[in-house]
């Protein structure tokens, strides 16, 4: 059974890991189950190369990659209301 983990965990989990590469995150929308899913990869990925970070919604400006529930309309229109989303990679 994998445990839901929240951001603050994972965060303190990136910083107390030996230095590797770090693929930054955001997730805007999803449904709980869904961010969940994610979640457990993300700490799946906690011992491979290069790591996932979870960011929270204030340092979304930060992710390398940034997914997107094209679904929920409030998180499709906060990502038109990001300027510096064009120069990420994003997934709908």
């Amino acid at each position: 059974m994998i445990l839901p983990a929240s951001v603050d965990t994972m965060t303190e989990l990136n910083n107390t890991l030996s230095p590797t590469p770090v693929v930054k995150v955001f997730a805007a929308g999803f449904l709980t189950n869904e961010r969940r899913l994610l979640e457990g990869t993300v700490l799946l990925s906690q011992r491979r190369n290069p790591r996932l970070a979870l960011q929270t919604m204030a340092d979304a400006h930060l992710a390398d990659a940034v997914l997107v529930d094209y679904k929920d309309p409030n998180a499709v229109a906060w990502a038109k209301k990001q300027p510096w989303l064009g120069d990420r990679t994003v997934i709908w």
